[in-house]
């Protein structure tokens, strides 16, 4: 079960809802990309929008687990969280993707709903 849920919540608010997403590449080297996530609290997840041709969803559908880092500059305090990636290519998810990136002015169709549900957090 994740631990201090209220304290990365209040984190990823206060640095704007960005947040490094981690996964390991091909060559066992990380991969890391910056995402702008929506806390979903109910179910101790993170939810952002993904492009589907992008290398990180490409490693993530590969192996779906994940660090998430949320980190304020300026205290020096971070957490880090375990969990798992899902994606969602129809559906409620992918409908609030493709929105988003309407809003954006990308293509729609590349637009994939993807949720990161944690399993551990680390303060640091």
């Amino acid at each position: 079960m994740v631990d201090d849920w209220a304290g990365f919540r209040q984190l990823v608010e206060k640095v704007g809802f960005r947040v490094l997403v981690a996964c390991a590449g091909e060559d066992h080297y990380p991969n890391i990309s910056k995402r702008k996530v929506e806390v979903l609290p109910e179910e101790h997840a993170l939810f952002f929008v993904e492009d589907k041709t992008s290398r990180t969803v490409h490693l993530l559908k590969t192996s779906p687990r994940v660090i998430v880092l949320a980190y304020d500059w300026e205290r020096g305090y971070g957490i880090k969280g375990k969990g798992e990636m899902t994606f969602y290519p129809e559906g409620p998810w992918c409908a609030k993707a493709r929105e988003q990136f309407a809003q954006e002015g990308k293509a729609v169709e590349l637009a994939e709903g993807a949720i990161v549900r944690l399993k551990a957090l680390f303060p640091f």
